[in-house]
């Protein structure tokens, strides 16, 4: 699984980063999209389109909980 830092640090280049990890992420469309790509690169998974919802993106805890689902699914 991949360590919530790492996630924090990936983050940093597609949002701003709140400081709770239950706050709300925002970001662009683009922004979403590269990092989707950059997570499929960094955790060895791919993420479907239909996993690509404010639920699964909307924190950064909702997103580790998604990575921990897939990473299962290897």
């Amino acid at each position: 699984m991949i360590p919530r830092e790492r996630l924090r640090a990936i983050l940093m280049n597609f949002a701003d980063v709140p400081d709770r990890d239950d706050a709300p992420l925002t970001m662009d469309s683009l922004a979403l999209v590269q990092l989707v790509e950059a997570l499929e690169d960094a955790c060895g998974i791919r993420i479907s389109a239909k996993d690509v919802t404010r639920e699964h993106f909307g924190s950064i805890d909702a997103l580790l909980a998604l990575l921990a689902v897939l990473e299962t699914k290897r």
